[in-house]
């Protein structure tokens, strides 16, 4: 069983969480793996990044998931699971081509979703978690 010790909060001031209100971590550490929390396009201000562009929020999102990986002592190639939840099926080919030059060989597992919209922000149009081996 994990105890609260065990738990490392990964807060880096470059990245944006995509729960800024709320009692959610960027990332948080257990043993030797570190759980992102769903990473959007909000900016810094809270504003959407590119309001109605698939390109420029998924970026967005990978830049944040590496920035906070980074922070934790881990790196875009330690990858192990990707969840995406998109708003729409037809931008899973833009996702998937910004993924690609993200994640390098061999690909993490991975799950795609595609979901009505976001609780928060119903604006956004993707959402990525993922779990690195730190």
């Amino acid at each position: 069983m994990t105890t609260s010790s065990q738990r490392e909060a990964v807060r880096p001031k470059a990245a944006w969480s995509s729960r800024p209100h709320g009692p959610t971590s960027a990332g948080i550490k257990v043993g030797n793996l570190i759980f992102l929390s769903g990473q959007v396009g909000l900016d810094e201000n809270g504003q959407i990044v590119g309001k109605g562009d698939i390109r420029a929020q998924t970026e967005h999102a990978f830049q944040a998931i590496k920035t906070i990986l980074e922070a934790a002592g881990s790196g875009m190639d330690r990858l192990v699971k990707i969840n995406t939840y998109l708003t729409d099926a037809a931008n899973y080919s833009a996702y998937n081509e910004i993924r690609c030059r993200y994640v390098p060989d061999p690909p993490p597992v991975a799950t795609e979703v595609v979901t009505k919209e976001f609780v928060t922000t119903p604006e956004l149009l993707i959402e990525i978690e993922v779990v690195a081996v730190v």
